[in-house]
């Protein structure tokens, strides 16, 4: 699409080049008549002619850049005011404080709602944290629907192990796992069940090695739906105030992918994000409130290629002072063999679009 359009704009160019290659043939084939005699006034309306043709190019050209450059500096005038005005409600953004506080005794996440509102700096890292630690909830549920137990079980638990291995690593993997199959027998047939207290790491590394496996599948499908459900779950109770800054987003970047450089006004889009909205512009992506379109322009405008991946929790990370939990203690580290940060890439991003529905 931008290559086409490239050569639409480029057409006087075309015509440019063309004209002097009519005139080359031309000239060829007047000095190269041999029974023709040279006659200097023919000669001279000849080049009359060419310099009326060249002349007449040049007007269209000249033309063509001026009308350009107004389109250019009101283009600009353009982005530069929407931006002024997405910046300015992005940073009086404010929403009700919400704690997540993870209690170590009980295994489990403690969510405190407040009477109060988040400073406009910690807004956005508040949303950030719910749907970070939300995702993981949605990956656990996708397990029993993907795996047999038995056979998700001998992925993760090995055939022999020492005690210490057992008591350490592999035995809360085991009770992580029963949980996670009661759970979902629970969902789908009611009736009472049992689960023991699992330390979050267990679940969190679970859920990493069945995210590891759905990509080595070649089978994105259920990491997309996670990622649909938990922005339709924590983005509901700030619709009001989130809607505005999305549609903002999408506004600024429909916008300029009709510019002559929308990659251009993208970056300097990109730029004035923070790591916590791109994440909730990545989620909100998912949800059932965006449009194909939507997608189209996030994925044209590259707007994620600066997003860690292990900030959306698709790959093993570190304890993060943002965040309220704990490093990955006893479990085997570096599921994805990775030294270095990797980013979320374009054919990533489509992979997981594409199973969006």
């Amino acid at each position: 699409m931008e290559v086409r359009k490239k050569y639409l704009k480029d057409w006087l160019v075309w015509v440019a080049t063309i004209s002097v290659l009519i005139i080359v043939v031309i000239l060829v084939l007047y000095f190269t008549q041999i029974d023709r005699t040279l006659n200097w006034g023919e000669f001279g309306e000849l080049l009359g002619a060419i310099a009326g043709l060249i002349a007449f190019v040049g007007v269209l050209f000249t033309l063509r850049q001026t009308k350009q450059q107004s389109l250019d500096s009101e283009d600009r005038s353009v982005f530069f005011e929407l931006l002024k005005i997405f910046i300015s409600y992005r940073d009086a953004l404010r929403v009700k404080r919400i704690d997540w506080i993870y209690d170590k005794d009980q295994q489990q996440w403690e969510i405190t709602p407040y009477d109060e509102f988040c400073t406009p700096e910690k807004t956005y890292r508040q949303i950030f944290v719910e749907l970070y630690n939300t995702f993981y909830l949605e990956i656990r549920r996708t397990i029993p629907k993907n795996f047999a137990r038995e056979e998700f079980t001998k992925r993760i638990i090995p055939p022999k192990m020492s005690k210490i291995q057992w008591a350490m690593t592999f035995g809360p993997l085991a009770t992580a796992i029963d949980n996670i199959y009661k759970e979902d027998s629970f969902h789908t047939h009611g009736g009472h069940i049992e689960t023991y207290p699992v330390h979050l790491n267990a679940y969190d590394y679970l859920c990493l090695n069945a995210i590891k496996v759905y990509f080595e599948q070649g089978n994105p499908k259920p990491v997309a739906e996670a990622c649909a459900k938990v922005a339709d779950h924590c983005f509901a109770p700030y619709k009001n105030q989130l809607g505005t800054y999305f549609r903002n987003a999408y506004y600024i970047l429909e916008m300029a992918s009709e510019f002559n450089s929308p990659k251009n006004y993208s970056k300097i889009f990109r730029a004035q994000l923070s790591k916590y909205e791109l994440v909730l512009l990545f989620f909100n992506s998912f949800g059932s409130l965006s449009t194909p379109k939507t997608r189209e322009l996030y994925l044209n405008a590259d707007l994620f290629n600066n997003l860690e991946l292990k900030d959306i929790r698709l790959k093993e990370g570190t304890n993060d002072e943002a965040i309220s939990r704990l490093e990955y203690m006893a479990f085997p580290p570096h599921l994805f063999k990775t030294d270095n940060n990797e980013y979320v890439s374009r054919d990533l991003l489509k992979k997981l679009y594409d199973e969006v529905v």
